[in-house]
């Protein structure tokens, strides 16, 4: 597999500087106790309320929700505005902003006195991280078909690389005292700058410009700068050809939600990213990376030794996903990755609820308790670490026509967050009600999944949309209109 040099500065560019807006995404927690006063007093002095014990959790709570609230509205904003302006400008230039915005709130609330200022700025942030659905489609349309699954999941590495950073970052011996916090935000603030310049330098998706724009000569350029100088330019463009599938729409930016339903082929591709969008979100493999640290302390296992257990995932995690990356998206593909990331929730749920069930009869001892927990965990963060929830974005990219995509992952990004809220949200109540049944539900469910991924998901690797759909459809030769 040759890079060319192009596919190469985009894709450092956006790992180095465009994963970089989830920076702060995981630091709440931290930063909690320097933030609250700040948030308390605010508060008081804005309504002259002073706040009980569950208010000042209500608080903080909103504080952190507001966050996923602007991620799960992200996808009603930046749907319309990739068919409209291009997935560069979209991601490297709207989005940027608006982290950018919300950061310099983040900044300013203090010396403000205005907790409103920092929700808003948590929220303008959290619109922004949504963005990165619009950036696989970006790399699914842009790159060769034996690169885009690398380049996808490197930059999924690079993400969590990020995240980690702003944790480790959060304490507050790296910005000073305490009342100093809001310097937690700063460095986030110089790689949105020059990632917004960047763009100047990174042309749009070659598929945009060429099927949406009608640009043949920019889309050439655009051809030759990701595939490499010598690159058949005439044969990527009659494959591109190959995704007009109805002559209604070949002047058309996007389609409508009826077309959508309507048109066999698009409502195909719709059906398949629905499928593997909700069904990695269906499982509880979030939920139970959400609340492990609690449900160690709740089996017995002391704070320092769960504490262990979660700065030692950090390091499998980011090698898990970096084995994905380099090695295993190409060598195995997507639906055996996904299956593989579906088997081992599976086996950590089933473990965890075994350790629930074993718990509730006998007494263990503390070493079976940690190395219980040691288990369901090594499989639980080598699901984190293959990334499916990334690997299922892509292939919204490698199945749906252009003009289709945009509509297709503004859907799934709906369907999809909407079961990743529900499974989240109700995960601690009705463990509390059911205990290990609700575990081996779990466990049965993604065994499902896995048999619904091999049977309803097409395995995309090295294909081009006009391939997998005609796999599909039984066509003898491309479609070209």
């Amino acid at each position: 597999m040759t890079y060319s040099r192009g596919a190469i500065v985009s894709l450092l560019i956006h790992t180095l500087l465009g994963a970089a807006n989830v920076y702060q995404q995981s630091a709440m927690n931290v930063l909690q106790e320097f933030i609250m006063p700040f948030a308390n007093q605010s508060f008081y002095d804005h309504y002259g309320v002073a706040l009980t014990a569950n208010g000042y959790s209500w608080l903080w709570s909103s504080l952190q929700s507001v966050q996923s609230v602007g991620i799960m509205i992200s996808v009603f904003l930046f749907a319309p505005l990739m068919d409209n302006f291009g997935r560069r400008n979209t991601v490297m230039i709207f989005s940027s902003g608006i982290m950018l915005a919300g950061l310099i709130f983040q900044i300013l609330a203090k010396s403000s006195n205005s907790f409103e200022m920092f929700g808003s700025g948590q929220f303008l942030c959290g619109v922004s991280q949504g963005s990165y659905r619009v950036l696989y489609q970006y790399f699914a349309e842009s790159l060769p078909s034996d690169q885009r699954g690398r380049a996808t999941l490197l930059y999924s590495f690079a993400m969590i690389v990020w995240t980690k950073l702003g944790i480790i970052l959060a304490f507050p011996f790296f910005f000073g005292s305490v009342e100093q916090w809001p310097l937690y935000f700063a460095p986030g603030v110089l790689p949105c700058v020059l990632y917004v310049i960047s763009a100047y330098f990174v042309p749009e998706s070659p598929k945009y410009l060429y099927l949406h724009k009608k640009k043949v000569k920019e889309a050439n350029e655009a051809i030759r700068y990701y595939y490499g100088k010598d690159a058949d330019v005439a044969s990527v463009l009659l494959n591109y050809d190959g995704e007009i599938f109805d002559e209604s729409d070949k002047n058309k930016s996007t389609i409508s939600l009826s077309t959508l339903l309507t048109n066999p082929i698009y409502r195909y591709a719709l059906e398949v990213c629905l499928i593997a969008n909700v069904g990695v979100h269906i499982q509880c493999s979030g939920a139970l990376l959400m609340y492990s640290n609690g449900i160690m302390l709740q089996l017995g296992l002391s704070a320092n030794e769960a504490l262990t257990i979660l700065l030692g995932s950090v390091i499998y995690i980011a090698a898990v996903s970096m084995f994905t990356a380099m090695i295993g998206v190409n060598r195995f593909g997507r639906v055996t990755l996904m299956n593989t990331s579906n088997i081992m929730v599976a086996a950590a749920a089933l473990l965890l609820g075994l350790q629930f069930a074993l718990k509730s009869v006998v007494v263990m001892s503390h070493s079976m308790t940690f190395y219980f927990a040691l288990t369901w965990g090594f499989f639980l963060l080598t699901s984190a670490g293959i990334s499916a929830h990334s690997i299922c974005i892509l292939l919204i990219g490698e199945i749906s026509p252009t003009i289709a995509a945009g509509k297709i992952v503004q859907l799934c990004t709906i369907a999809s967050n909407g079961t990743s809220l529900l499974v989240n949200f109700t995960f601690p109540p009705l463990l509390e009600a059911f205990g290990s049944s609700l575990l081996f539900m779990y466990a049965g469910l993604a065994v499902a999944c896995t048999i619904l991924f091999r049977v309803g998901v097409p395995e995309t690797k090295g294909k081009s949309v006009v391939e997998v759909i005609e796999s599909k459809f039984r066509k003898t030769e491309p479609v070209f209109v």
